[in-house]
C-alpha cells in the first residue's frame, strides 16, 4: 500500500510538472499567431533564432511587396523590428513607421541587397509596450525619384501572443 501511495504521489508531481514544462516550450516555426507566423533561421553562433514574421504580396503579380520581422534578435536579446522593403525607394528619404494614429518614428535603412531593402528599428520597452498594443503599423517611404509617399498598412493581430511565446 506504502509503495502505491508514493508511485502516485510521484505521478501527481510528475502531471503537476506538465504544465510548467509545456508552458516553457518556445513554439516551432511555422506557428501562427494572428496575422504573423513564426520563423526560425540559424544565428552566427549555430542555434536557432527565432521571431514573428508577416509578409504581403502584390495582387497584380504575386511579388513581395514587404516583410515585416520582430522578436528578440538584439545582440543582447532586445527587441527589434525588421522591414524588408522592396527596391526602388528614395533611401535619401528614409522610412517612418506610425503605430495606430501615434507620432512617426523612424527606422534605420541598413542595406539593399538583391530582396530588397532592410531597415531597422530597436525597441526598448516603451516603444514595445506600445507596439503590442497596437493594432496597425504603417510604413511610409518615397519612390526613388517620385513625389508622393507610399504607405503599407501591416496587421499587428497576434503579435502580441507571438512575442509573448517567443520570450
Amino acid at each position: 500500500m506504502a509503495a502505491r501511495a508514493t508511485v502516485l504521489t510521484g505521478l501527481l508531481l510528475a502531471a503537476a510538472a506538465l504544465p510548467a514544462f509545456a508552458a516553457d516550450k518556445k513554439p516551432e516555426a511555422g506557428a501562427a499567431f494572428g496575422d504573423w507566423q513564426v520563423e526560425c533561421e540559424a544565428a552566427a553562433d549555430g542555434k536557432p533564432r527565432c521571431f514573428l514574421a508577416q509578409t504581403q504580396m502584390l495582387k497584380e503579380n504575386n511579388a513581395r511587396l514587404l516583410k515585416m520581422s520582430v522578436g528578440y534578435i538584439g545582440p543582447k536579446g532586445e527587441a527589434v523590428l525588421v522591414a524588408l522593403l522592396p527596391l526602388g525607394i528614395d533611401l535619401r528619404a528614409g522610412v517612418v513607421m506610425k503605430l495606430d494614429e501615434g507620432g512617426e518614428a523612424p527606422l534605420v535603412l541598413q542595406q539593399c541587397v538583391q530582396d530588397g531593402c532592410v531597415a531597422s528599428k530597436a525597441l526598448d520597452a516603451k516603444g514595445l509596450a506600445a507596439f503590442v498594443k497596437a493594432q496597425t503599423l504603417r510604413l511610409g517611404v518615397l519612390p526613388y525619384a517620385g513625389k508622393q509617399s507610399v504607405t503599407m498598412t501591416v496587421s499587428l493581430k497576434g503579435v502580441s501572443a507571438g512575442l509573448d511565446a517567443l520570450r
